[in-house]
């Protein structure tokens, strides 16, 4: 991402490339705490205190884990130091007008993370279980697809060889 290299706070990076890689909202991402990861072995537990007051768990997939474990190594209380969503979002934002993306939210990283999960093939109920929604309606706003997606998606539909009529062309003379 152009955007994450924007990023001079190294920490922060991290931040956003987590969100990234997990879809969390940048809440969830204040209130994790290190008693939150491997609880249960391989998965985060994400805090009842979120948008859906319901406690929750994802999985920790293998770049997450080289992010936490950077963290670790930074030492601290908590995974990431950062207390308050609207410091989050003022330097992404910030980040992406840097990046040429003046438009981009920090919760769009969560929109990328659904989005990527889709375009990899995940069927709906497994991005709706690991973006945490309620409904099917919630997941299909956060998994839209590229034009090259689409593009290659189409490339994909082939009959295989068809007969052609052997008639004339009635625009041939």
């Amino acid at each position: 991402m152009s955007l994450i290299g924007k990023i001079e706070d190294a920490e922060f990076a991290d931040c956003c490339l987590f969100s990234a890689y997990t879809g969390l909202r940048s809440g969830e991402i204040i209130r994790l705490k290190w008693d939150d990861v491997d609880s249960p072995e391989g998965f985060l537990t994400i805090s009842p205190k979120q948008k859906n007051k319901k406690e929750s768990w994802i999985p920790i997939n293998a770049n997450s884990r080289t992010i936490l474990e950077r963290c670790k190594k930074r030492g601290g209380k908590k995974p990431f130091r950062f207390q308050t969503r609207q410091w989050i979002s003022k330097k992404f934002k910030n980040a992406a007008r840097k990046a040429g993306l003046p438009h981009f939210r920090f919760h769009d990283l969560r929109h990328t993370y659904g989005s990527h999960l889709a375009m990899s093939g995940e069927n709906e109920v497994a991005i709706q279980k690991l973006m945490r929604h309620k409904s099917m309606a919630s997941t299909l706003i956060y998994t839209k697809v590229s034009p090259e997606y689409l593009r290659q998606a189409s490339e994909k539909v082939n009959y295989g060889p068809m007969p052609v009529p052997k008639g004339r062309d009635k625009n041939s003379i």
